[in-house]
């Protein structure tokens, strides 16, 4: 199993996500929630009416727990340990 690491970038409020044992991250999510893939936008975090989404192709593919608005970071290393342990 995979594991990623988190690193947050203060001066573009990005985050990238690294597996543990890489120096190359391979995923980066930008301020404004769009998910990037080494380097292509496969798809965003977006907030519902009171959860996270992870949308890939338009398609909600995870969610945050409800009512977890401030839980953003939290949901995105779940959901993307979880879309790298998929493939």
């Amino acid at each position: 199993m995979k594991r990623l690491q988190q690193t947050l970038c203060t001066q573009t409020d990005s985050f990238s996500y690294t597996v543990v044992g890489e120096e190359t991250p391979i995923y980066h999510v930008d301020s404004s929630g769009y998910l990037s893939e080494r380097g292509k936008e496969i798809g965003e975090f977006c907030l519902g009416d009171n959860q996270w989404h992870l949308r890939i192709d338009g398609v909600i593919v995870d969610s945050g727990p409800a009512n977890g608005m401030f839980y953003l970071p939290e949901f995105e290393m779940k959901a993307l340990t979880a879309l790298i342990n998929k493939t």
